[in-house]
């Protein structure tokens, strides 16, 4: 398993938009694998 941010450190802002950004790549990866599997699914019912 891989670690996503370094243990807390002073630098609380700096965590805190890693951690955003990161959350919002997933949020993207995952919104792009489900309109694939819809345009797939689209594509099999035509």
């Amino acid at each position: 398993m891989t670690i996503l941010f370094e243990p807390l450190d002073s630098d609380y802002h700096k965590r805190s938009v890693l951690y955003h950004a990161t959350r919002l790549s997933m949020l993207h990866d995952r919104m792009l694998m489900r309109n694939g599997a819809s345009a797939s699914a689209a594509m099999r019912a035509d």
